[in-house]
């Protein structure tokens, strides 16, 4: 194998110290990572530009975020630097927000809008109505939901191109037994996937909705079909992308079906997210393939690159819910469903728009419907760990004071209805009593000693069109006058 001319540079500045090792990693939807050993002294260049050209082409282009120093029991040194491309910037950041209405393109331009980088997405696919960022780094954000749409990512040069398993720019051709030294290909019909169908649900609206993915984009390899495989369905999935969700599945299995690993000789156009096309395996396996990852290595023993096609499994979504607290900010629903907006607490008051409120009964023309006010605390449940899809439970009291707890001997004795003007339903099982009262003070009490209607104002009863029938022992009608204010004389008279 023949060492090509290496140009290591920090900072612009171009290293005279000698190359001991270098191995360049690349994989689709991670930052690509450098790992440079050098003979020289000590240089703690922490974030400092680091370029790697092999001959004239650029291999690496990042900055500097580790540094080791080795010394051996003579006069052995060696100065290891490791580096990341501009992306692993996102893994350092993390801010509570939310976005809406966004493709994964304009995602991809909001996060990446500092580093310099353009963003290049041929197919941005379905805009998203509402992403909450919370526990994801900027990162984790970006490269789940474009796994969700069937993209990944790529940075090629300062180009971060966003496209799903298919043939990008010129294909490498690589032929056995003269530029590909090594190779292994395996044919999986445990893998083939025939269409994906997907089904979940849209939290606000309560409407089940699917997507069907049974066109494979894109078939890497020759002529060899192990089998249309059977049918797979996502289930539980988020309410967004579930058509791009369903055709990601099938094309990652049309992409695992034949995989190609091999070893090359070195050449930096081997890269994730370009083409391999392979000659001289086999008529049914050779053919184009998408490059999923790459590690380039130059030592003493010359340059190569192992490259796979196997494209790498998406990281698992959470499955499970879990709770939190957030505080009511509006009711008035733009679209009069009985939804209230809410920011959580817990999420930095994340303000995540009109969520569903759990009611009693709830159904066409039914149920109790009995909404928190602005400033109520709320407990919500988040499906899939996501806070956009939130559910609000019931309200709590927090570090207010209940108006009667019903609590009395050591037991609940009874139940209160109140509303936050002061109307009020009591039932009271330790007076066996139901009183229902409203603000001004009329009321209608049922005790096992009386029945009692009291009215603070004008009192009608009607039966318009119909007879009324009062029947009892006896029938008393009393006069009853508004007590007078008495008259202090002492206060007016000289």
């Amino acid at each position: 194998m023949i060492i090509p001319p290496l140009t290591i540079r920090l900072d612009g500045a171009r290293l005279d110290a000698r190359v001991l090792a270098l191995r360049v990693a690349g994989q689709l939807s991670q930052p690509a990572q450098a790992e440079v050993t050098l003979d020289a002294d000590a240089s703690w260049a922490f974030g400092a530009r680091l370029q790697i050209e092999v001959g004239d082409d650029e291999l690496f282009d990042g900055e500097v975020t580790a540094v080791e120093l080795v010394r051996g029991p003579g006069s052995e040194r060696a100065l290891l630097l490791r580096g990341y491309d501009k992306l692993h910037q996102l893994r350092k950041r993390q801010l509570p927000r939310v976005f809406t209405h966004v493709t994964i393109a304009d995602l991809a331009r909001e996060l990446t809008a500092d580093l310099g980088i353009t963003v290049q997405c041929p197919d941005p696919g379905s805009s998203i109505e509402r992403l909450v960022q919370h526990r994801q780094s900027d990162w984790e954000l970006l490269s789940q939901t474009a796994a969700r749409c069937g993209r990944y990512l790529v940075l090629d040069g300062d180009t971060l191109v966003i496209d799903g398993l298919r043939p990008r720019g010129a294909a490498v051709e690589l032929k056995v037994g003269d530029s590909l030294w090594q190779c292994r290909v395996e044919a999986n019909v445990d893998r083939a996937v025939r269409e994906v169908s997907s089904i979940g649900w849209h939290p606000r609206l309560g409407e089940v909705t699917t997507g069907r993915a049974a066109d494979r984009g894109f078939k890497p390899g020759g002529k060899l079909d192990p089998g249309a495989g059977g049918t797979r369905t996502l289930l539980d999935q988020s309410v967004d992308l579930q058509t791009e969700a369903a055709q990601a599945a099938l094309d990652r299995s049309a992409a695992r079906v034949v995989c190609l690993s091999g070893t090359a000789r070195g050449d930096v156009a081997l890269r994730p997210g370009r083409t391999v096309a392979v000659t001289g395996l086999d008529d049914a396996i050779d053919g184009a393939y998408p490059i999923c990852s790459a590690v380039h290595t130059v030592t003493a023993e010359g340059y190569r690159t192992v490259f796979g096609t196997e494209p790498p499994a998406p990281a698992a979504l959470p499955t499970g819910a879990s709770v939190t607290l957030g505080k009511v900010t509006s009711v008035n629903d733009p679209d009069a469903k009985g939804r209230v907006q809410v920011s959580l607490l817990a999420y930095g008051d994340l303000d995540i728009g009109w969520l569903g409120v759990l009611c009693p009964g709830a159904g066409p023309g039914k149920g109790i419907v009995a909404l928190p006010d602005p400033g109520d605390l709320v407990v919500i449940a988040l499906p899939h760990e996501n806070p956009a899809e939130g559910i609000v439970l019931g309200a709590i009291y927090g570090p207010e004071t209940p108006k009667d707890t019903g609590v009395s001997g050591g037991s609940v004795q009874r139940w209160t209805l109140h509303s936050g003007g002061g109307q009020s339903i009591v039932i009271d099982d330790s007076e066996k009593s139901i009183k229902m009262a409203n603000a001004d003070g009329s009321s209608l009490e049922l005790a096992p000693g009386t029945v009692r209607l009291l009215a603070h104002t004008d009192l009608v009863i009607e039966a318009p069109g119909h007879s009324m029938t009062i029947r009892a022992a006896s029938v008393d009608f009393e006069r009853a006058l508004l007590p007078v204010p008495s008259l202090d004389v002492s206060a007016v008279l000289p």
